[in-house]
C-alpha cells in the first residue's frame, strides 16, 4: 500500500496545474531521450511536444533555463513551444548556447522551428561560433515597462563570431528585440523584429557584421548603435518608430537602399558612415540630423 501511495503522489506532482515539474537534477537529453525543462541537449533532437511552462528555480543566483544546447547539436522544435515562468524576474533563458566561463566557444549549433516565450531572454548565445538561428519565433520575452530599462530580450548574441540569424520573428520583447554585442561576422537577414518595448535591433561593440533585408517596426527606436564599426546594412526597413540612432563612435558603416521612418540621428563622434540610395521619411519632423546641424538631403554615395 505504501508503494501505491507514493506512486500516486509522484504522478500528481508531475501533472499539478498542468505545469512542467523540474527534476531534482537537470539531465542530458536528445535523440530518443525526451527533453524536460532545464535539460541539456547533447545530441540532435526533434521535439515532439511543447515544453513548459518551465517553473522558476528557487534562489536568486540560480538560472532558470528551458534548454541548453551543446556543441555539434541541431535542435529542431518542429513548431513546438518552449515556455517560461512568465514573471518579472531576470536570469531565465528559453534557450542557451555557450558560456562566458568556458575557455572553448560553443560551436556548430543549429536551432530552428522553435517558439520561445515568457522567459527574460528568449535565446542567449554567448561565447559561440558557427551557430545558425533559423525560422524561430521569439515572442513576449521580458516585460514592457514605460519607465524601467533592461526588461528582457527576444534574442541576445554576445562575444561570438560567425553567427547566422535568419527568417526569425521576434515580437513584443520587453526591452530589445535583438541585442548584438561584442560580436563579429554575424549575418542578420530576412527577420521581422517588431513592437519591442524600446529598440528593435541594438548593436553594441559589434563590428564587421551584415544586416540585410530585415523589417524592424515599432518601439521607441528601430535601430540603436554604439561603438560599432564597419557594419554593412542593405535593403532593411525601419518603420513606425520615431528615431534611428548611431549614437557613440560608430564609424565606417554602410547603408544601401535602406528605408528609414522617423529621424535618423548620427552622433557627433560617429564619422565616415555612408548612406547610398536610401529613403528617409518623417511626416512631422526632421528626417536626418548629422552632428546636430539639421536636416540634409542626400545624393547617392554621400559620406557623412
Amino acid at each position: 500500500m505504501m508503494t501505491k501511495k507514493w506512486l500516486f503522489v509522484g504522478v500528481f506532482l508531475t501533472l499539478v496545474m498542468g505545469r512542467e515539474v523540474l527534476p531534482a537534477l537537470a539531465a542530458n537529453c536528445g535523440g530518443a531521450t525526451a527533453c524536460r525543462c532545464g535539460d541539456t541537449v547533447v545530441t540532435n533532437y526533434n521535439m515532439s511536444r511543447d515544453l513548459g511552462p518551465c517553473p522558476r528555480r528557487s534562489g536568486s543566483k540560480v538560472d532558470t533555463i528551458g534548454l541548453t544546447v551543446k556543441s555539434g547539436v541541431t535542435l529542431d522544435c518542429q513548431g513546438h513551444e518552449i515556455s517560461g515562468p512568465n514573471d518579472t524576474l531576470k536570469n531565465s533563458f528559453g534557450l542557451r548556447v555557450g558560456s562566458s566561463s568556458s575557455s572553448t566557444p560553443a560551436q556548430n549549433v543549429t536551432i530552428r522551428n522553435c517558439t520561445v516565450t515568457h522567459f527574460w531572454w528568449g535565446a542567449y548565445i554567448n561565447n559561440a561560433t558557427d551557430v545558425l538561428i533559423e525560422a524561430n519565433t521569439f515572442h513576449e520575452n521580458g516585460w514592457k515597462d514605460p519607465v524601467l530599462n533592461g526588461t528582457g530580450y527576444g534574442l541576445d548574441v554576445a562575444n561570438s563570431q560567425f553567427i547566422t540569424v535568419r527568417d526569425n520573428t521576434i515580437t513584443d520583447s520587453g526591452n530589445e528585440g535583438f541585442h548584438l554585442s561584442h560580436s563579429q561576422h554575424v549575418t542578420v537577414e530576412d527577420n521581422v523584429i517588431a513592437n519591442s518595448g524600446r529598440e528593435q535591433l541594438y548593436l553594441y561593440h559589434a563590428d564587421d557584421n551584415i544586416i540585410r533585408r530585415n523589417l524592424a517596426t515599432g518601439g521607441t527606436q528601430g535601430l540603436e548603435m554604439r561603438f560599432s564599426d564597419r557594419n554593412a546594412f542593405s535593403y532593411n526597413r525601419w518603420l513606425n518608430s520615431p528615431k534611428q540612432w548611431l549614437e557613440n563612435d560608430d564609424t565606417q558603416n554602410t547603408f544601401l537602399y535602406e528605408h528609414f521612418d522617423g529621424m535618423v540621428l548620427v552622433g557627433g563622434k560617429s564619422t565616415g558612415n555612408t548612406f547610398s540610395l536610401c529613403e528617409f521619411t518623417h511626416p512631422t519632423g526632421i528626417c536626418f540630423r548629422n552632428k546636430g546641424t539639421g536636416c540634409k538631403l542626400y545624393e547617392p554615395d554621400k559620406v557623412l
